[in-house]
């Protein structure tokens, strides 16, 4: 048996139990000690008499939670992009008859209205999951999302039900902003915390593997429909069936996430948070409020990290391909580099656990600065690329923004939940990745054009996502140096 296996044995014996490896103890590097579950105890009680224990149940467990987290949270972004991909059909159904670039304005609004919600979404579903547990959180936005897109497939038109029919489009799109803000930092939160010592990035980076698996099975759905029904009937009922298949997954959704157990280091931090208040005679403090108060600076250099990422994406697969011809056909080149990101996701971050463990948990912060300075330098020229019009310089382009996406991405996933102690970090990411995702996610398309017609340069984007590129190293900058200088915890 090896020296560090003995000495978690001979804590244990001591009345003390370890992870058979260190999980972050909020900075995302450094190793701290947690507790584990019952039946991990279980397991080094049998190893210590002398027993082998299967690893299967666990990997079966662990490959369940993979299925049901990225199931639940490609569902939510199938979901949230459905919207967008039927806004030209929505814009003639939901709105007044007039211009039809007005109606398009009013239907993007409607759009862009469950970005401002996010903030929200994200500090009620983020408070819950701290509560109440991460599963639980997780469900709750699955049934949510669901709910909200079924609901605008039964809605009356507004040549039916006038302006009564736009009212309800509208607080459907909010409930969706408010379910999805909760979906995929929860996911973050659910599968880092329950991942295997040693691939906290492989599980992390499936939260947005699958999100981009679920934007780009929306834009499938849509295709399908207007395949399968001409313009008559798909503007009668057509449009409809890809919302009402949202009831079906939902319902799957569900059921898949009540199959998996709890995170382990949220039944940990709740086991604490019991004891604390029994022994305060049941007056037990705010402890998640307390901490996003205390954690004011390093809340600001982590939002700044967080802009790249949503500015990134809704300008190179949202904005680009309806502005640039990109020489073919844009939506197919965009869906085949969102394929190819949830490829490279994953793909990045088991890579980099296989470099945390031979070169130290330093390489999280190595691995996001470099992916942030292929972005900051290589912009410019992807959207040179698309604006060149040429299918071949096109497909460079995307291929050279996927990479660096997905590398960022990746290595972001579980650097996001290191950041912050476990008993606060649901509402904390909650709400700075999504007040993130709303500075610069559904403003990202607008600006872009605003950009562009101000500069008269359609190389403008780029320059703009270069310049949150340059934001996010100064943030990594300024929180590392203060995390080594003890500043912040």
């Amino acid at each position: 048996m090896d020296e560090p296996r003995r000495h978690q044995l001979d804590l244990q014996k001591d009345g003390k139990t370890v992870g058979a490896a260190a999980r972050s103890d909020g900075h995302g590097d450094a190793p701290a000690l947690v507790v584990e579950p019952a039946e991990r105890r279980h397991q080094l009680d049998l190893q210590k008499d002398g027993e082998t224990v299967s690893e299967t149940p666990n990997r079966d467990r662990h490959q369940l939670l993979l299925l049901a987290t990225a199931a639940g949270n490609a569902l939510e972004w199938y979901d949230f992009a459905l919207f967008g991909f039927l806004a030209p059909e929505l814009s003639k159904l939901f709105f007044a008859p007039g211009d039809p670039n007005s109606r398009l304005l009013e239907t993007f609004m409607v759009f862009g209205a469950a970005f401002l919600v996010r903030p929200v979404g994200g500090l009620v579903v983020g408070a819950f999951s701290d509560a109440y547990g991460r599963r639980a959180a997780l469900q709750l936005s699955v049934a949510s999302m669901a709910g909200a897109t079924a609901a605008i497939g039964l809605l009356p038109t507004y040549a039916a039900a006038g302006s009564l029919a736009t009212c309800l489009l509208v607080a459907c799109r909010v409930v969706q902003g408010l379910s999805v803000a909760g979906q995929l930092t929860g996911a973050l939160v659910f599968l880092v915390e329950s991942a295997p010592a040693g691939h906290e990035n492989l599980f992390g980076s499936f939260a947005f593997a699958s999100g981009n698996a679920g934007t780009m099975l929306g834009g499938v759905a849509v295709s399908l429909a207007k395949e399968r029904f001409d313009a008559r009937a798909l503007a009668d009922y057509g449009w409809r069936y890809p919302f009402l298949l949202s009831a079906v997954l939902g319902v799957g959704g569900y059921y898949v996430q009540s199959l998996v157990d709890e995170s382990p280091e949220f039944l940990e931090i709740q086991s604490e948070s019991r004891e604390k208040a029994a022994a305060a005679d049941g007056h037990a403090d705010n402890a998640a409020a307390d901490a996003l108060r205390r954690s004011g600076p390093k809340v600001a250099a982590v939002a700044a990290v967080c802009l790249l990422s949503p500015a990134a994406f809704y300008s190179t697969y949202i904005f680009a391909p309806a502005y640039y011809g990109m020489g073919g056909d844009s939506s197919v080149l965009a869906t085949r580099a969102l394929f190819l990101s949830c490829l490279l996701v994953p793909v990045c971050g088991a890579w980099l656990d296989v470099r945390s463990a031979t070169h130290g948990p330093g390489q999280r912060w190595l691995f996001l600065g470099n992916a942030a300075l292929l972005l900051l330098f290589a912009s410019p020229f992807v959207f040179a690329s698309f604006a060149a019009e040429n299918s071949l310089l096109a497909q460079l382009g995307l291929l050279v923004a996927t990479l660096g996406h997905s590398a960022y991405n990746a290595a972001l996933a579980a650097w996001l939940v290191g950041a912050f102690a476990p008993g606060s970090r649901g509402m904390i990411l909650g709400v700075v990745w999504n007040v993130a995702a709303a500075f610069v996610g559904g403003t990202s398309p607008v600006l872009c054009m605003e950009l562009i017609r101000v500069t008269g340069s359609e190389v403008a984007p780029g320059c703009y996502v270069s310049a949150l590129a340059a934001v996010a190293l100064v943030g990594l900058h300024r929180l590392r140096r203060a995390e080594e200088a003890g500043l912040v915890q």
